[in-house]
């Protein structure tokens, strides 16, 4: 797929919906395949442009602290909702 449709993809799922299942119905893609979009979507729009960038790494540095505590915290309340940014 293409970087700008992988960003424009990303930025459709940003604006207009709540949840990926949704999405995916949307698209008519598995709940799997529109995470993978999503998450290199992002990727490709995060790199695109250094100031999305930067607010991005401002704005979410408290998440980015990977502390044992932390971890734990977000495996457990979010682990079957959390986009893997691994998989672009």
């Amino acid at each position: 797929m293409e970087d700008q449709k992988l960003i424009d993809l990303y930025l459709d799922y940003c604006n207009d919906f709540l949840t990926i299942e949704r999405f995916s119905e949307y698209h008519n893609l598995s709940v799997n395949e529109s995470r993978s979009i999503i998450a290199r979507g992002k990727v490709k729009y995060l790199s695109q442009n250094p100031s999305q960038r930067l607010f991005f790494t401002l704005n979410t540095k408290p998440m980015n602290d990977v502390s044992p505590a932390n971890a734990a915290f977000f495996k457990k309340r979010y682990e079957d909702k959390l986009l893997s940014e691994h998989s672009a």
